[in-house]
This record gives C-alpha cells, structure tokens and sequence, in this order.
C-alpha cells in the first residue's frame, strides 16, 4: 500500500502544471537543487577572492588563531580554528581558504536540512520546500555569508544532532548512538548557546511519551560519555585560562547596579526583539502563502506529528532557561545571529506543519523568491564594497591592509611578534606578514613563545597616539613608554575609493 506523503509528492509532480511553473519545476529534482546551490555558493567563494584580499571580523579571529594550536582561544570553543588550519594547511593561508570553509558549511546546513525533513515526512517536495526556506532567514542567508563562523558550524551541527536524533528513534541502532554522542560533543566545543540546543531537543523527547525510550536507553549513556570525553579537553583549558574563556561576558551586558525590574523588562524585551527579528521573514513568508490556504486531505506519517511536538516543545524549553537567565542572572544583551544554532530547524519545522497545505503553485512561488534572494545576494555582496565610498560606508573589506603590510614587512624581520590594537588589524596584517606572530593583547599569554622583535601596530587614521589597550599591554610587561619619534607611520588609499586613506602606525620595542 502506498504511503498518503509519497502519494501526496507524486501528485505535486504530476498533477497538471499550474500557470508559470515550468521555468522553476526543473529544480524540484533534489539533483539539480543541490547542483545549484553547489553553484551558488561556488560563486560567492569566487566573489569574495576577488572583491577583497582583506578580512572582516570573524574571519580575522580565525587568521589569528590559526597561528597556535590550542583547546581554547576564547569565549567561543576552538572546533572551528581546528578545520580552518586544516583548510590553511591545504590552501595557504588566504581568503580562499576562509571562504571555501564557511562556503561547505553552510551547504552542508542546506542538505542536512533537505534529508531531516525527508526523515521526518518522507515527502520530497516538503523537503525541498524546507531547504528554499533557509533562504527565507536573514542570518544564515545574508548574515552568515557575510562574516559569520562558529555561528555557522554550530549551526550545522544543530542539525546534525537532530538527525541522530531522528534515526536513533526510527533505528534504536549503537551506532546512531555514537554518532549522536559525537556530534553533541563537537557542539559544545563549537559554540556554546549550541547547550541549550541539545538540552531542548533531550528534554522536548523525554516530555513526549512515543519519544522518551530513546532518551531512557542505556545506550544513551554512551552518547553521554562520548560527548563528554570530546568536550573535555576544552572544559580542562577554560579552568585553567578563565579570563581568556570570560572574555566576552560583557556582551551579555548583565546589569547589577539598576533596578530588579526595570533590568528585566529590559532584557526580555530585547530576547524578544532578537528571537523576533530573526524569524520574522521566514514567518511572515509562510503567512502570505499559507494562512488561508485550504488543507488537502492527507494523512502525515505519525512520526512527523510527534517530531514536530518535539520540536515546539524543545523551543519552548529553551525560551523558559533564556527568560530565566533575564530574570536571575540580569542579562540584557541579545543578539539576532545567536539564534542562529537554535533555530536553524525552523524551515524544516515550518514546511512540515503545513505539508498539506503544499501545491505545487506555492512550491513554485517559493522557488522563484528564492532564487530571487540568492540573485540578490550575489549583486549586494559584492556591491556594498564597489559603493561603499557613494554611500559613506565604513567596510573592513575595504582597507588597504595588504598594501600597509607590504610596506610594513622591510621593517619587521622573520620570527618577530608583532602586537595590534584589535583581532581585526591583527588577522589582517597576519595574511600579509606570514613570517611572524601577529596577536591582539590578550592573547599574548597564550601565544608569545621566544620572538626576539616585538613591534606595536594600531589603527592611526583618526588619532596618532598609542590606544590605552596597548599602554596597558606596555606597563604589562615592564616596557618604558615610546617616544613620538620613535614612532613611524604608514598609510593607503581603501579600495575602491579615489582619495580616503586609512592610516597605522608603528613602533618596536626591542
């Protein structure tokens, strides 16, 4: 007998072809989707060598800790710098060997996305539904190609959880067991919101009878072990190197010094705003096609019913730990992309719970949209650097760091450590001083070995004098205070601007 889903899929495929279908129906072959967007993330590596040499953010942090192996670097855990120094090792140490990273990542996020759901519903065209939809989200389809890094394997792992998840249950075999252990291991030393990820899914399933087995199992105890034993290492380091691994704790802007409440509206209100912000497209898009769309008559597979509770359930939970995190812990700081790994499942979530409600007209107005936003994020891309002097935009892509560090290197020798102001000029001037140690301040406990230079680099386009952060790495270390004649000064024109100039300056210290 024929499952309803696979009936369901079959009539979306062959039912008569609705009006302005036919261009967009090639790519509800799962084979031609996952060629193009092979393609499309092809394109944006390609993009991204060629616009710029120079690196923003993130990617900076990664071209500096890529310098020193370790089992930490920071607040955010180091599974991330681990693959990147292998994708250095393979392609230098470059922007393509960033982008390529990131670029397999974030495919990697679209098929596992594609076989969940498939996992979930058995139905293709709600699988493909589901992946066009991660389309839908601003920080996995912008944001994460953008600057994004932890953020974006955590993510992926996200998913992969969930599809252990989902075969220890459908299986109850050892080895998705196993499997399940190791990539919640290699959650938590990726980024750690990923916690309240595996701990919604693991309370979502035990809260829902048809689920709890799988949790109860013995063999879950193993999963637990393996997960521990791979977060171990980095568990030991963050013990021994606190002020390193509480780095970024400001960012949670955690207010004692005002009152009870008026700290707690305030930190809902912004938990709200970010959760709110970062579903409010994919959610408003699912309105528009499906709000008064009529149900057709099939019958979902039981699985999916109870998948989908979990996964309500799982959101709910986490939603409870983060309003008391506001509440005890005073917390107030959110922001949009920290949500990325925890509701990274949404557009599989979404495409399931209006499976019947699916026709091939609206699978084919989301393919359109889709393909619309990946049309547009290949021209804005690129784009925000070509106008970025027309629109009076500050980009980090476009400053001539490679320039400054060509007329920086006669001056620094081999083995030398050169210390900068922020990650960001750090990794920048890294990719252009391969020969020496290039590190921000605080982490030069971690790094500094035996380098017999030290140099001192900051970002002197608005102000010549040293940055406090580089005095108090000076009085740190027992060095006298520089002279203004010792100093020297380099500078360029930012990349596609006629005249602006950005501006660093220089000092050795011994």
């Amino acid at each position: 007998m024929q499952n309803p889903s696979q009936t369901q899929s079959k009539e979306l495929f062959e039912a008569p072809e609705a009006k302005g279908t036919s261009r967009v129906r090639i790519l509800w072959n799962p084979r031609i989707l996952f060629l193009l967007l092979a393609a499309y993330f092809g394109l944006q590596v390609l993009v991204r060598v060629t616009m710029s040499t120079s690196v923003d953010l993130d990617e900076s942090e990664q071209v500096v800790c890529c310098q020193r192996f370790s089992f930490g670097y920071g607040s955010d855990p180091p599974l991330y710098t681990w693959l990147q120094m292998v994708f250095f090792s393979v392609f230098g140490q470059s922007v393509l060997g960033l982008s390529l990273l990131k670029n397999l990542l974030l495919l990697s996020i679209y098929c596992l996305t594609y076989v969940t759901v498939r996992l979930m519903q058995r139905s293709t065209c709600v699988a493909i539904a589901a992946t066009l939809s991660l389309l839908y989200l601003p920080e996995v389809a912008w944001e994460s190609q953008r600057d994004l890094t932890h953020s974006i394997l955590a993510s992926c792992l996200s998913l992969a959880t969930l599809y252990c998840f989902l075969r220890v249950h459908k299986g109850r075999q050892t080895g998705w067991y196993v499997l399940l252990g190791l990539c919640a291991g290699a959650g938590l030393i990726t980024k750690f919101n990923y916690a309240l990820w595996l701990v919604g899914i693991a309370l979502g399933a035990i809260s829902l009878r048809h689920l709890r087995p799988m949790i109860l199992d013995k063999r879950m105890l193993l999963a637990l072990a393996l997960c521990l034993i791979v977060f171990l290492p980095n568990a030991l380091w963050m013990l021994e190197h606190k002020d390193l691994a509480l780095l970024t704790s400001s960012k949670f802007h955690i207010n004692q010094s005002v009152g009870w409440f008026k700290v707690t509206a305030l930190g809902l209100k912004n938990l709200c705003s970010a959760i709110i912000n970062f579903c409010v497209p994919l959610i408003l898009i699912y309105l528009l096609l499906f709000w008064k769309a009529p149900a057709q008559k099939t019958t979902p597979p039981d699985d999916s019913l109870s998948y989908l509770s979990m996964l309500f359930r799982s959101w709910l939970i986490i939603g409870g730990i983060l309003v008391a995190v506001v509440v005890f812990a005073r917390a107030t700081g959110f922001k949009d992309r920290w949500f990325e790994p925890i509701l990274i499942a949404l557009p599989a979530a979404a495409a399931v719970f209006v499976q019947n409600r699916l026709t091939q007209r609206r699978l084919a107005f989301m393919t359109a949209l889709s393909l619309t936003i990946m049309t547009a994020v290949l021209i804005i891309m690129p784009g925000r650097l070509l106008a970025a002097e027309r629109l009076h935009r500050e980009e980090p892509l476009t400053r001539p760091y490679a320039q400054l560090a060509a007329q920086i290197h006669p001056l620094v020798p081999a083995g030398a450590l050169v210390i900068c102001n922020t990650r960001l000029l750090a990794g920048n001037l890294r990719l252009g001083l391969p020969d020496v140690l290039v590190i921000p301040p605080e982490l030069t406990r971690l790094m500094k070995t035996d380098e017999k230079h030290c140099f001192l680099v900051w970002d002197a386009t608005r102000d010549e004098d040293l940055p406090w952060v580089l005095r108090q790495w000076q009085n740190q270390y027992g060095f006298k205070e520089m002279g203004a004649g010792q100093r020297r000064f380099f500078s360029a024109t930012y990349k596609y601007h006629k005249s602006k100039q950005y501006r660093l300056g220089v000092v050795q210290l011994f």
